[in-house]
């Protein structure tokens, strides 16, 4: 690309246009179809409703580089948080630039950005995902690794045909739950979880911190009643209907176990598995199996139009990826999870 240095402009996202949604959208699904040119993309309507619909609690800043009669977004970067007791020291990035503008400084200077940002807002570690895999795999981690950060975790991408299902399988776990489970029983609800369950499941929710962290730098996240209700209405006005199906320890009441799908009224076809976790105490009884099972019941038996559901796993949260696969889901890429504090990023890039 010739003529002037390209400019890195704010991009109000909370206020954007539908016409500027939809070239960042067209951004996205062309950095998607140029790694997998294979796999399905979200249709437009299911990012406009991701990025509109957000909890409160989530602060972000985007920048963006446009051609010349701004019809056309060439890369953009991001840097976002949640206000919330944790992870304060924290920022969450993104940077994504079309094959034209790349090995110009773009990227460098996104980064630059992002890192202001995040030292303005006092916070001191930039977080940024990138895939591992193919060109744009070997390029993003070059460019990472040159400039400061670290890869702390390498997760997998994986989807689940439902036409590929085995349902003898899924009937297996959930008989062998009746014997190894005994003294437990599954709780289902959509959307809204009942106000009589919900301290209940939010005290669950903290099972999340038992999933595997490597060498990241993460703390614990504090989950509170007030934060999930937020949750739910963000996701309720993005239009995801989310399912829970939760194991309940009958003789205490605790919720011992849960696994959540999010089926997506913008994009049919695909679904997305949320969490799933078990609290250590409750393990080895087929827990796990069970939740998913009885969730992959009802999902094949009420949403025909469903053809895949995706799931992110740590590479080495073994027990997780071991009842995944079982099941059927196939790898589809993997992603690192890089770190690095802002003053190594300065300090690399000679900022």
């Amino acid at each position: 690309m010739s003529g002037p240095q390209p400019t890195i402009e704010p991009f109000d996202i909370d206020h954007a246009s539908d016409a500027e949604l939809a070239a960042l959208h067209d951004l996205e699904v062309s950095l998607e179809l140029e790694a997998l040119p294979d796999v399905p993309v979200p249709p437009l309507a299911h990012t406009v409703a991701s990025i509109r619909h957000v909890p409160p609690e989530r602060v972000r800043q985007y920048w963006a580089v446009w051609d010349t009669d701004r019809s056309r977004m060439l890369a953009r970067a991001h840097a976002a948080w949640d206000e919330r007791e944790d992870n304060r020291h924290l920022a969450f990035g993104y940077i994504g630039v079309r094959p034209d503008l790349r090995r110009q400084g773009v990227g460098s200077a996104l980064l630059a950005t992002i890192v202001d940002h995040t030292e303005a807002a006092g916070r001191s570690t930039v977080w940024l995902d990138a895939r591992s895999e193919g060109a744009q795999g070997e390029a993003a981690e070059g460019f990472l690794a040159a400039r400061g950060l670290e890869r702390k975790q390498l997760g997998r991408r994986s989807h689940l045909r439902l036409d590929h299902v085995d349902d003898a399988l899924l009937q297996t776990w959930v008989d062998r739950a009746a014997q190894r489970a005994e003294g437990y029983s599954l709780l289902q609800w959509d959307q809204r979880c009942p106000d009589d369950l919900v301290e209940a499941f939010v005290a669950a929710k903290h099972v999340m911190n038992s999933a595997p962290k490597d060498d990241l730098d993460f703390e614990d996240e504090v989950f509170t009643v007030d934060l999930w209700r937020d949750r739910e209405a963000a996701l309720i006005a993005r239009g995801q209907n989310l399912w829970t199906v939760a194991a309940r320890h009958d003789e205490s009441g605790d919720i011992a176990g849960y696994t959540e799908i999010a089926h997506l009224s913008t994009w049919p076809a695909m679904a997305y598995q949320e969490d799933t976790g078990v609290w250590h105490v409750h393990r080895n009884k087929g827990l796990g199996r069970w939740l998913k099972a009885a969730m992959l019941q009802r999902v094949k038996a009420e949403t025909p139009d469903l053809e895949r559901i995706e799931t992110w796993n740590a590479g080495s949260n073994e027990a997780m990826l071991g009842i995944n696969i079982a099941l059927g889901f196939e790898v589809v890429d993997w992603w690192g999870e890089w770190q690095g504090k802002t003053e190594q990023i300065r300090k690399a890039t000679g900022g």
